[in-house]
């Protein structure tokens, strides 16, 4: 499942939530993508606002879903995931 984490947009996060979303349309696990909103503060040392977009994914998703996301020229964070575990289905 990967996933989208925004860190630091405040209240332009709706914004960026719906730029993502356009931009992973056509993106072959947009089913399976999750967006996290993180109501944080985000600065530099030297107190500017540095937002930026954290992504969780398997290493086979993560350069796929990389060049989706680049386009937002956006500061990236692209962190692996070792494993994801789905819950059962109903009835299974």
């Amino acid at each position: 499942m990967p996933n989208a984490e925004l860190h630091g947009y405040g209240e332009h996060s709706d914004c960026m939530e719906a730029a993502i979303l356009r931009q992973l349309v056509d993106y072959p696990l947009a089913s399976e993508t999750v967006i996290e909103i993180y109501d944080t503060c985000v600065t530099t040392l030297s107190g500017e606002l540095s937002a930026y977009l954290r992504v969780v994914a398997t290493v086979g998703a993560i350069g796929g879903l990389l060049e989706y996301l680049a386009p937002l020229n956006e500061d990236i964070e692209m962190m692996p995931l070792g494993q994801w575990i789905p819950k059962k289905a109903e009835g299974s």
